[in-house]
């Protein structure tokens, strides 16, 4: 069983325990670590073999022998031939797959079964996993596409996990009159927050963005990609959040229309807000996956520009510019954590791209903070391989991802130990840590926020005790967040506390 920094048996039924676990195991480690002790690990290896053999499957089209040994049903077996024939006869796929670049999942389905393949979403991002091609859940243009291949490295990806780690380090590609349409951000001392860590506690206030988080930073840069590099004319995005917040800011800033598609769970209040950048909202769903298949039929459709939420090179490079500017007002010196929140992790893999660029993997602790309930880097983590939730629970909805970006839980792993900590709190305590804040600094946030908040508020959680003990700052990403007003808050208050 995978066991905590604090001891407790990370493996517990009881969640509430699962608090502190370091990412420092490669992911069949992390599988024979979470098996059951008389498991024989013999099969796992011979898995990774397997995996490592699909990249001949691509070159040469043979299909490894040893897919025969996994226990797949005949109709399975010829499915999964049909598929890899598939793979060879597109011309597109096939050089994206030799290449190492992504595959739209979309799009490689849409073709798949016009090969005449009949199979699920579902069932066809599970073979791509299992067989080790990198996808992107995100719908990109066809022209754009085209463009991109003639970049090499755009939209590197690669065939497995164990390749797909690195695809994080790499500098920003400069692109001509392409604007930045975030602002520079505060880094500010907490008296506050400096006195319970008792060290310095400093906050990157992304909350000054003028969409209200971070979010503008990445999802801006892909919106003014996708304008002045690709051509596109409108942005389709799927979120009823801070990130449909600034694609409606980016689109106003950009002069080209927004349609932001939203779950019905959406309040009110943000769509008022969403309408009142000129995006025009429409509503699709009972929860965001709905939301998200209408906005890429619609982008398909009309050719729009699909903004994620989180996915995508140029969102994370857009995220990690916030680490440049705290590195420059360090003036050279690493801090000893940068904590954070995550979600789906662009957040986390911005961060993580702007650690390596400032060079401070070896020295700088990144904290990746979720709340119980909307966990599923964590519940990663303690599987050893992709999880996905049954449902969001928290209170924290802007952090529910069922599952986290591949590619940053891939490059989370591949880092080792001491340089990524996930942990999670509970959601009175990022709630407490959202009022304390206000009361503290006079600045509201989200639930989401608060869970890094609470790293700090909370010291039995154990984040400050367990960094090295020097006098280098801690500094908190204050990702903001749009969704929160004094009376939500008021009412997150009387529920949680």
């Amino acid at each position: 069983m995978p066991v905590s920094n604090d001891g407790v048996n990370a493996g517990s039924s009881d969640r509430g325990q699962r608090e502190i676990v370091d990412l420092t195991t490669s992911p069949v480690e992390a599988r024979v670590a979470a098996s059951d002790e008389d498991e024989d690990v013999a099969p796992l290896l011979e898995r990774l073999r397997r995996k490592r053999a699909v990249e001949s499957t691509v070159v040469n089209g043979s299909r490894p022998s040893a897919s025969r040994e996994t226990g797949e049903t005949r109709e399975e077996e010829t499915r999964d031939d049909a598929l890899v024939g598939w793979l060879r006869s597109d011309v597109a796929a096939h050089e994206d797959a030799l290449l190492m670049r992504s595959l739209d999942v979309d799009d490689a389905l849409i073709k798949a079964r016009k090969f005449g393949i009949k199979i699920s979403r579902d069932d066809f991002i599970r073979w791509l996993e299992r067989e080790g091609v990198a996808f992107s859940q995100t719908k990109k243009r066809a022209e754009a596409r085209a463009r991109a291949r003639s970049r090499a490295g755009d939209l590197t990806a690669p065939l497995s996990m164990f390749v797909m780690a690195s695809s994080l380090a790499r500098p920003i590609k400069s692109v001509k009159e392409v604007p930045d349409l975030h602002v520079r951000t505060p880094l500010v001392r907490s008296n506050a927050l400096s006195a319970l860590a008792e060290r310095d506690v400093l906050l990157k206030l992304e909350s000054a963005q003028p969409s209200g988080s971070f979010k503008l930073r990445g999802i801006g840069r892909t919106c003014a990609l996708a304008v002045h590099r690709d051509g596109a004319k409108s942005l389709v995005s799927s979120s009823g959040g801070n990130a449909g917040l600034a694609t409606a800011h980016a689109g106003r800033e950009l002069g080209v229309g927004v349609e932001v598609f939203v779950p019905e769970t959406t309040p009110e209040r943000v769509r008022g807000l969403l309408r009142a950048y000129g995006a025009d909202v429409i509503v699709r769903g009972a929860q965001w996956s709905e939301a998200n298949e209408a906005a890429v039929e619609r982008a398909t459709s009309t050719g729009a520009a699909l903004v994620h939420p989180f996915e995508g090179e140029d969102t994370w490079d857009g995220h990690s510019t916030l680490v440049d500017e705290i590195a420059e007002d360090l003036g050279g010196t690493s801090p000893a954590a940068i904590v954070t929140c995550v979600g789906g992790g662009g957040l986390l893999a911005g961060c993580l791209r702007g650690v390596e660029r400032a060079g401070w993997l070896d020295e700088t602790l990144v904290v990746a903070m979720e709340t119980i309930g909307a966990d599923s880097l964590n519940a990663s983590v303690l599987a050893g391989k992709l999880a996905t939730l049954p449902a969001i629970t928290s209170v924290a909805k802007s952090l529910g991802a069922a599952s986290p970006s591949p590619t940053v839980f891939a490059r989370c792993v591949a880092l080792g130990p001491g340089r990524v900590r996930s942990a999670t709190c509970t959601d009175a305590q990022a709630v407490s840590a959202c009022v304390r804040f206000a009361d503290d600094h006079r600045i509201l946030v989200e639930p989401a926020c608060g869970a890094a908040l609470s790293a700090v508020y909370t010291p039995e959680l154990g984040i400050v005790n367990g960094l090295a003990d020097d006098d280098r700052p801690i500094v908190v990403v204050v990702c903001g967040g749009s969704v929160v007003d004094r009376a939500s808050l008021d009412a997150l208050a009387d529920a949680y506390l």
